[in-house]
């Protein structure tokens, strides 16, 4: 007898968008992931910024 399905290794995982594997997103805080998204978003235009700074 085959004791795969004991060892829980077929039982597939619910489908996540790549959204969730985002650190600090939580899927049941909306207002804390728009912080979460709001702060990204500032550190991305900071460190464009700062690249822009020195390669110009």
């Amino acid at each position: 007898m085959s004791d795969a399905g004991a060892s829980g290794m077929t039982a597939r995982r619910p489908s996540r968008s790549l959204l969730w594997s985002v650190p600090g997103l939580r899927a049941n805080a909306p207002k804390r992931n728009a912080l979460v998204v709001l702060c990204y978003l500032l550190l991305i235009a900071l460190l464009a910024e700062l690249l822009l700074l020195f390669v110009v």
